[in-house]
C-alpha cells in the first residue's frame, strides 16, 4: 500500500532518479516527468497528495507551472514543494507568491527530502495545513 501519491517535474534526471527511488523504497507512488507539459498532464490526471517541483525546467519554468496548477480548480488544493538550487530569498519570495507550500534549497538529502514529506503527510493525515517555508 502507498504511503502516498506524488508526482514530481525535475529535468536533472540524476537527481529525479535520487529522489523518487529512495521515496519509492519508502513507500512512496511517485510519478516523474522531466518537462513541464507532460508533467501538467500527469498531475491533472492523477490528482497526486503533493508535487515536487523544479524552478528551472525547460519551455515553462516551475513558477509558471505553479500558476497553472493554481488557477485550475481541478489542481489549485494540490501542495506544491519547490526544490530549487536559487537560494536567495527574492526566488524564495517569487515562489511563495506563486503558490508554492514549502521552498526547500538544493543540494538537499534524499533523508531530509524524506523528513520534509513524512512532516507533511503526517500533518495531512491530522487534517493540519502547510503555512508556507
Amino acid at each position: 500500500m502507498s504511503r502516498g501519491r506524488i508526482v514530481y517535474l525535475e529535468d536533472n534526471v540524476d537527481i529525479q532518479l535520487l529522489y523518487s527511488e529512495y521515496l519509492c523504497a519508502r513507500g512512496y507512488e511517485v510519478e516523474c516527468s522531466s518537462h513541464p507539459e507532460p508533467g501538467l498532464k500527469i498531475i491533472s490526471e492523477q490528482l497526486p497528495d503533493l508535487v515536487l517541483l523544479d524552478v528551472q525546467l525547460p519551455d515553462i519554468d516551475g513558477i509558471e507551472v505553479m500558476r497553472r496548477l493554481k488557477a485550475n480548480p481541478q489542481t489549485a488544493a494540490i501542495p506544491i514543494y519547490v526544490l530549487s538550487s536559487y537560494a536567495m530569498e527574492q526566488h524564495r519570495q517569487k515562489a511563495l507568491d506563486a503558490g508554492c507550500d514549502q521552498y526547500l534549497v538544493k543540494p538537499l538529502s534524499p533523508a531530509k527530502l524524506l523528513e520534509h514529506i513524512e512532516a507533511f503527510f503526517q500533518r495531512a493525515s491530522a487534517g493540519i495545513q502547510d503555512s508556507p517555508t
